[in-house]
Order: structure tokens, then C-alpha cells, then sequence
């Protein structure tokens, strides 16, 4: 039997990244409206301070504060109400 939604309903678009916050731009494709539930760098959890809904073929944008360093790469999970994680690395330079 076929799932009427997408294994992966998002998709990552950019980054912005300083010191403190790595902003994540994220589309989703699920038919419906996706909130982010949780959210992880290197493996530990990211306090979302706000909601982040993104509705079908739009951009969200998810802030992830942690210390980040130059040179560094980090692996980011974001976890969707709907779907699969959507998993990447990002290199600070």
C-alpha cells in the first residue's frame, strides 16, 4: 500500500551561520502544513524557541543556536511532524 505523504517532506534551501546561530531555510513539499519538532546538532538537541509551520511549497526558516567555530562541520537533524528527518552537514568558514 502506497502512504498518501512523501517519506521526506522537506528539503534544505540555505544557511546563514555566525558564532551563536545557524539559520536554516527549508522547503516543504508534503501536501499538508509541516511543523518542525525537533531539532539537533552534532546530536544534542536545539531549544526551537519559536513554532516553525511551513506550509506546502513554501520556506521556512528555523534558528539553531549553539556555539558554532570557524573550520568546523557540524550534522544537522531536523526532525518534521511529517516525513522522514531531514539530515545534512554544514561546514563554518
Amino acid at each position: 500500500m502506497k502512504s498518501a505523504f512523501p517519506a521526506q517532506t522537506l528539503e534544505f534551501v540555505s544557511k546563514s551561520i555566525n558564532n551563536t546561530c545557524l539559520t536554516v531555510y527549508v522547503r516543504s513539499f508534503a501536501s499538508v502544513n509541516v511543523k518542525v519538532v525537533e531539532a539537533y546538532v552534532n546530536g544534542e538537541p536545539c531549544d526551537l524557541k519559536e513554532s516553525v509551520v511551513i506550509s506546502s511549497g513554501e520556506v521556512g526558516i528555523i534558528h539553531l543556536h549553539y556555539e558554532y567555530r570557524k573550520g568546523e562541520t557540524y550534522t544537522v537533524r531536523i526532525v518534521p511532524s511529517l516525513g522522514s528527518p531531514l539530515i545534512f552537514s554544514i561546514k563554518y568558514k
